[in-house]
């Protein structure tokens, strides 16, 4: 649901993770990554993931949907407020700030 009016100055910064499914057909992953293009450079941090075959609800990707997303909150609350988070709960979103490409990133 991100589209060219989509605001990006309430993301300054803050962290931002993008997920979409590339055969999603309600609404446009082209879009969100062109919302995350533009949020680079106002809000901290923006990662865009391709999830592949999956649609709208990412039925098929629930797992890795809600592993990169989890992981990337507790990264981002263990940064912002000094908490202990199990390292083990990190390394997805690790994954996350070693692309190459914050915006390339596949699952």
């Amino acid at each position: 649901w991100l589209g060219p009016t989509s605001a990006v100055e309430p993301l300054r910064d803050r962290s931002v993770l993008i997920l979409h499914g590339d055969q999603d057909r309600w609404t446009s992953p082209t879009a969100s990554l062109s919302f995350a293009r533009r949020a680079q450079g106002v809000a901290r941090d923006v990662h865009y993931v391709r999830m592949l075959g999956a649609g709208h609800f990412m039925v098929r990707s629930v797992p890795v949907w809600h592993g990169l997303s989890t992981s990337f909150l507790l990264s981002r609350f263990a940064d912002d407020t000094g908490a202990a988070v199990d390292a083990r709960r990190l390394e997805a979103s690790a994954r996350l700030y070693r692309a190459p490409d914050p915006l390339g990133i596949t699952a």
